[in-house]
């Protein structure tokens, strides 16, 4: 019986809007530099493993379709899915979290996903 084969999760790479603690939600800023720096890290890990026949499923962000260029390795195929769209944070997208966090008294950053207004919610 053949054994399930590995998952990698990976994340995009640090945006400008991550750098300064801005929302996103369905919003894109670009990657810094440092994100660029993550996704060719990731990418150094991912070309030490056997990822004959992988697919990668991809969000639609901006920020995870750049962020997948850079790190899969050559003859990894991408394939966008929607089902793994950003959260919609509403009319929060762009917001400060600490600014959010500090007038809510949410918990922590999760939980301003269901308090948004026009949000989706978790």
């Amino acid at each position: 019986m053949r054994g399930v084969p590995p998952l990698y999760i990976l994340r995009h790479g640090q945006t400008a809007w991550n750098a300064v603690g801005r929302l996103q939600g369905r919003f894109d800023a670009p990657l810094t530099e440092r994100g660029r720096k993550q996704a060719l890290a990731q990418c150094r890990i991912l070309t030490g493993q056997n990822l004959v026949e992988y697919k990668a499923l991809v969000s639609p962000q901006a920020r995870a379709r750049r962020t997948a260029a850079l790190a899969l390795p050559k003859g990894v195929a991408m394939r966008i899915d929607p089902a793994l769209r950003e959260v919609g944070l509403g009319d929060w997208s762009g917001l400060a979290r600490a600014d959010l966090l500090a007038e809510t008294g949410a918990e922590d950053g999760y939980a301003l996903y269901d308090l948004a207004p026009g949000g989706e919610g978790l």
